[in-house]
């Protein structure tokens, strides 16, 4: 088998849970316990997820810009390789702005519940 199909798979499967991971039970948990948790392993574990969470996120967002300004994919000539090197660059442009929203949005609610208490 191809390792193109083996990469979109990856990517929206690991997409879909690590967003379960960092957004448990559809609230936005503080910083403090994801990106920013005290223990140095869970840090890198989430702060993964969270790259993982923004990489399906924003690639679904590039298909759809893509697909609304009727840019031609038309990846016929390309080896399996080149594919598979386009699936995984499609959704860098997005992948820090996005990341970093995130990383601004869980901080300051951690700042705002720290104000409030």
């Amino acid at each position: 088998m191809s390792l193109t199909p083996w990469i979109i798979v990856f990517q929206f499967v690991a997409g879909i849970v690590a967003t379960c991971i960092v957004i448990p039970s559809l609230r936005i948990p503080p910083a403090g316990e994801n990106i920013d948790h005290p223990s140095r392993p869970w840090r890198i574990f989430y702060r993964i997820m969270t790259v993982l969470m923004c990489n399906l996120w924003s690639g679904l967002l590039m298909l759809i810009a893509m697909a609304a300004l009727s840019v031609k994919t038309n990846f016929t000539g390309f080896s399996d390789l080149e594919r598979a090197l386009v699936v995984l660059a499609i959704p860098l442009p997005l992948l820090p702005v996005f990341y970093w929203l995130f990383a601004m949005l869980v901080r300051w609610i951690e700042r705002n519940q720290r104000s409030a208490r």
